[in-house]
């Protein structure tokens, strides 16, 4: 099991090739894989009340990630600038399971429903204290997350760090998508031109 905070930031590129050319030269490619994410909520409570809003955030997320050989239940959370609303980190607990099946039973018997699934293939880089992730998403397109892996007595300074780093290395011309994945798989339709 893993407990930790998580300071990213979501990115899309009109043109990606300032942040490509970046990597190629000065950072570690770590690995490529296929990731397919199954969002749960619960019915009596859920945890996107707007199901359809394009706006809506929700601080609260279950998902079953199908990677590789792993099968990886996590619960996030997240925390938001109280003045912007922003999301500015998010605690997130990670545990192994057996068996997909076994999950979508227990949490049928719970009264949770599925919401999206998010199907995407994902190459980490490293640099330094950063994590550069470009997700080809089915039905979506090419977003990148950079993550801050460093340790701060305040996380809701990391994400300062992280456009510290895309200043100091030179990326421009992105754009911050501030909605989750599986917001953007049930509204497509409003991100088609993103």
């Amino acid at each position: 099991m893993s407990n930790y905070i998580e300071i990213e930031v979501r990115l899309f590129f009109e043109d990606d090739s300032s942040i490509v050319n970046w990597l190629l030269k000065n950072a570690a490619k770590k690995a490529t894989f296929y990731q397919v994410d199954t969002y749960y909520q619960p019915k009596y409570s859920p945890f996107l009340s707007e199901i359809n809003s394009e706006t809506k955030k929700s601080d609260r997320w279950l998902r079953v990630r199908e990677e590789k050989d792993n099968i990886i239940l996590c619960y996030k959370f997240q925390h938001r600038n109280a003045s912007t609303g922003d999301s500015t980190y998010a605690d997130e607990i990670e545990v192994n399971v057996s068996s997909k099946e076994g999950v979508d039973k227990i949490l049928t018997c719970l009264d949770f429903e599925e919401i999206a699934i998010v199907k995407k293939k994902r190459t980490a880089w490293i640099s330094g204290e950063f994590e550069v992730d470009i997700d080809e998403v089915d039905g979506l397109g090419k977003f990148y997350e950079i993550e801050f892996h460093g340790n701060l007595e305040n996380p809701m300074q990391g994400r300062d760090f992280i456009f510290d780093f895309l200043s100091k290395i030179g990326v421009s011309g992105w754009q911050i998508i501030d909605r989750a994945y599986p917001v953007m798989m049930i509204n497509k339709e409003n991100f088609s031109g993103i």
